[in-house]
């Protein structure tokens, strides 16, 4: 934090980094992830299961379980189907011979 500018906008304190290095990213994407804990509730915060990719879970009842419906949780339902689907298919029996 010591080599950034802290930059106040209306009542919201936000640091910014003057070079590109990667220390200097990883700096920023503390800060931003301190943000996202002082502003959010943790309970919001959330695993995929199916990528390990963390979300913030904005839904009213704070019932989302993918860090998005169009990859990992599309996925995740074909997965459980499929798998439901094998599990009731009843197999007709061979012909005796």
């Amino acid at each position: 934090m010591g080599q950034a500018t802290p930059t106040l906008d209306g009542n919201h304190l936000s640091w910014a980094w003057e070079s590109g290095s990667p220390r200097d990213a990883l700096s920023e994407l503390v800060a931003s992830a301190v943000d996202l804990l002082r502003d959010h509730p943790a309970g919001r915060l959330k695993e995929c299961p199916s990528c390990g990719f963390v979300f913030l879970d904005t839904t009213r009842n704070g019932s989302r379980r993918w860090c998005s419906m169009e990859d990992c949780g599309t996925e995740e339902k074909m997965r459980r189907y499929i798998a439901k689907r094998a599990e009731t298919r009843v197999r007709p029996m061979s012909p005796s011979r």
